[in-house]
């Protein structure tokens, strides 16, 4: 294959894969229009003639610093009425234009919701009141599970979950304390509910002209029993007001929640449940929830759970919950674990530990919709639990503020730990799991350090002696065309803090630091993973060392590595691996190459004994896509053609009959600006023997290469 050098320097690799990789590229365009600016770009594509619902959010906002909680809806209500006088009069030219067809007000956040033609939304953005337009998104409730329906609470058995939660011991019942419910709706006449719903306190934002209490989906219904049902809640003498927002379909959109949200703050109850979230980092609903706490609403929120949107783990908890305000809650199974569905901190959008607090969420008993009882599971069925702890903590002491009751919550629950999360607090379980027994009793004023219990690992002041342990791949070649990652097996007995890489080229006088992410395994036992970018490490000479601390603060460090730092291999290089493979790269879904003397497949290597191959013992399985980049190769001085060549074997099969293993080589030019990949070029499919091919240059690249697939996934 042939490879034209372009008038630019170009630096190439060299990639092998297993399977074929498909490299998604995104473009964004910046505009220099300030209005433009306001507009949330999908709406920047939306045809102007086409029919689009949107949000418009005004600048001015009340001032709620020293405004009592009982005054907060009037001030609200006063700011908005005055501040979207001029934008209503506009909308009301343009219903009677035909232009707009529907449109609401709100003052919870100040902002008013349109539904017209899409060419209304630049006017719009240009007017100096306006802070910023978003498209009307619809959000889609968790999906809990359904585990198993009974008919009679005898036969259901007691609940587990709230022995768990010591709410067993407490004698406060929620008397004259109203909860409320943001959700699929209820069914008020379950026996576990009666007499429970305000009146007036149910309203239908799916169906505004329905006026009875209804739940198609049963999540609100379930959620209610948790909070307050008769014989199977937290707080039984509580008062509920529900707001129907999702519809048969798990769906709701930002208007109908925005609705919701207001009406809410209007009912004042003392506490309200938000069993529901979203995958994106949105703060959109981070002015209803300070709303909420400046009129004294104590915002719960579940943590959210794993999806075909969000598949977990570290980061992964999503808007609401993830906002700063928002009181947020994951699930436990029933031996106090954190479930694998449970979403984790850290927020995107807040420093805080999210979430704040754990509650049982696997196999929750509450009412069933259609009458009887039904086990759910997800954090949904989490966050009720503390919902209903709020109301007996209020009904303790009606004098607590929000953050008050949300920092009782806090101290008092039995803190916990796992493999992972070796300390608490942390951005799994948060403080810990509620405790109603302990919460209530400070809310009393009583001294609750007595009753303290604690779940996990104790960590006494120098028990622990023992430093963490490293093991790493520490090449003292490195080559900075593109980003180079080091990755370290890092282990504790007691648990790993930090891993960090220090580093600093032969010109500096002090090592810079970055910081290592645990890519697999836990806080005793895994793998972290660091990126350096070739900005950190200039040509030249360099040293580095990496550096790990247990939750004891024992330090371990490796020796400190002199390397030299090179932009690439150049014409001329060859390598055996006999000495290792610096600047070799290996990943992919599945990381299968190592560097050795191969115990199965050729029975002669080209030179020495070692090669680099996938699985040198010919045992694995599973392998979805491994990749092994070569270092860089510049020919940035070169001004004729080079052959790069390397020796291959190979033992391809299928499995099952099924799809075939494939093994592709192909080569990337580097863009000399950011190190980004500007093209591939595919050099050719296996069945490989000697691979070679033409770029420009002058001498021949020879390496030593094996693989091997046994199985397709």
């Amino acid at each position: 294959m042939k490879v034209r050098k372009s008038t630019k320097a170009l630096s190439l690799f060299l990639v092998l894969f297993l399977v074929i990789s498909i490299f998604p590229m995104n473009l964004f365009a910046k505009t220099d229009s300030t209005y433009l600016d306001k507009i949330e770009k999908s709406l920047q594509k939306v045809p102007a003639s086409k029919e689009v619902e949107f949000i418009v959010t005004l600048k001015a906002e009340a001032d709620l610093t020293k405004v009592k909680p009982e005054d907060v809806v009037d001030t609200l209500r006063d700011t908005s009425e005055k501040s979207q006088e001029n934008l209503i009069s506009f909308i009301e030219r343009k219903v009677k234009d035909g232009d707009i067809s529907e449109y609401n007000s709100f003052f919870i956040i100040n902002s008013i919701y349109i539904k017209g033609k899409a060419e209304l939304i630049e006017k719009i953005a240009r007017r100096s009141d306006v802070e910023s337009i978003r498209l009307n998104h619809t959000i889609i409730s968790d999906k809990e599970e359904n585990i198993k329906h009974k008919n009679t609470l005898a036969e259901a058995g007691v609940p587990w979950n709230l022995e768990s939660i010591q709410a067993d011991r407490v004698t406060k019942t929620g008397k004259d304390i109203v909860v409320g419910i943001i959700d699929s709706g209820v069914n008020a006449n379950h026996p576990e509910l009666q007499d429970a719903l305000l009146p007036g306190g149910f309203k239908d934002f799916v169906e505004p002209t329905n006026t009875e209490p209804i739940d198609e989906t049963g999540h609100g219904t379930h959620v209610a029993g948790t909070i307050l049902g008769r014989t199977i809640g937290i707080a039984k003498d509580a008062k509920l007001i529900v707001a129907r927002v999702f519809n048969k379909e798990g769906e709701a959109s930002d208007d109908g929640l925005l609705a919701a949200g207001q009406w809410i703050l209007e009912k004042k109850p003392q506490v309200v449940n938000n069993s529901w979230g979203g995958n994106r980092d949105d703060s959109f609903y981070d002015d209803i929830v300070k709303k909420w706490k400046a009129a004294g609403i104590v915002p719960i929120f579940s943590a959210g759970n794993t999806g075909s949107y969000n598949a977990g783990g570290e980061g992964s908890i999503g808007s609401p919950a993830s906002l700063e305000d928002s009181f947020s809650v994951g699930a436990l199974t029933k031996d106090d674990k954190l479930a694998k569905f449970s979403l984790r901190g850290p927020s995107k959008l807040t420093n805080k530990f999210k979430p704040e607090i754990s509650a049982p969420g696997v196999n929750i008993l509450s009412a069933d919709y259609k009458g009887g009882y039904v086990l759910k599971t997800g954090t949904s069925m989490a966050a009720p639990h503390v919902s209903g702890a709020v109301a007996l903590i209020l009904e303790a002491n009606r004098n607590l503020t929000v953050d008050k009751v949300e920092e009782i919550l806090k101290t008092t629950a039995t803190p916990l730990t796992d493999d992972h999360y070796i300390s608490s607090p942390n951005m799994g379980y948060g403080y810990g799991k509620l405790n109603v027994f302990k919460a209530v009793e400070a809310a009393l004023g009583k001294d609750v350090d007595k009753f303290a219990t604690f779940t996990g690992q104790t960590l006494i002041s120098d028990t622990d002696n023992v430093p963490p342990t490293i093991e790493a791949t520490t090449p003292k070649k490195l080559y900075n065309a593109y980003d180079f990652e080091f990755e370290a097996k890092v282990s504790d007995d007691v648990g790993v803090k930090s891993v960090t890489l220090y580093y600093k080229s032969e010109v500096a006088e002090t090592f810079n630091s970055r910081s290592f992410e645990l890519y697999s395994g836990n806080k005793k036992s895994g793998t972290y993973t660091v990126t350096v970018h070739p900005s950190d490490l200039p040509v030249g000479n360099a040293s580095y060392y990496i550096e790990a601390v247990d939750y004891s603060d024992n330090k371990y460090k490796t020796d400190t590595i002199q390397a030299t730092v090179e932009t690439g291999i150049k014409p001329g290089y060859s390598n055996d691996f006999e000495n290792g493979a610096d600047g070799f790269v290996f990943g992919g879904k599945t990381p299968m190459w190592e560097v050795g003397v191969p115990t199965y497949g050729p029975k002669s290597v080209p030179s020495g004994s070692n090669v680099v191959g996938t699985r040198l013992n010919g045992n694995y399985e599973g392998l979805v896509n491994s990749l092994l980049i070569s270092p860089p190769i510049d020919l940035s001085d070169v001004n004729t053609d080079v052959d790069l060549s390397f020796k291959d074997w190979s033992e391809l099969d299928n499995y099952m009959g099924s799809s075939p293993d494939t093994a592709e080589v192909w080569i990337g030019e580097l863009n000399s600006n950011d190190s980004s990949v500007e093209k591939f070029h595919t050099l050719r499919s296996l069945h490989l023997s000697t691979v070679s091919a033409s770029v420009p240059g002058k001498s021949a690249i020879s390496t030593s290469l094996l693989t091997r697939a046994k199985k397709s996934l």
